[in-house]
């Protein structure tokens, strides 16, 4: 894994580093932006065999509503703004701990 999360928009590549994503987001939850941060460095490159996918092509699904996650998706991908990000409750994994709402 690299420190930074490369994308493609139109063709020509973004890289956005976790220090990016925190700008974007502020001080209020940081640890949301971590998650988001991580989640991205892990999955993205499963894509298309490893290259940058192009940003706006990219759906977001999760079962965490925390805003730090949502503004670092929505850094790199465009998804709460374009409606390709959706918080879906049945992702939920309740046998691995308390969920709290």
């Amino acid at each position: 894994m690299t420190d930074a999360i490369t994308v493609h928009e139109g063709g020509q590549e973004m890289t956005f580093t976790f220090a990016d994503l925190a700008r974007y987001h502020g001080f209020g939850f940081p640890g949301g932006v971590a998650h988001s941060f991580k989640v991205m460095q892990r999955a993205l490159p499963l894509l298309d065999e490893g290259r940058p996918v192009e940003r706006r092509e990219i759906s977001i699904r999760t079962p965490f509503k925390g805003p730090g996650a949502r503004d670092g998706f929505e850094m790199v991908t465009r998804a709460t703004s374009e409606s390709r990000y959706t918080i879906d409750d049945g992702l939920l994994a309740l046998e691995r701990g308390e969920f709290l709402k």
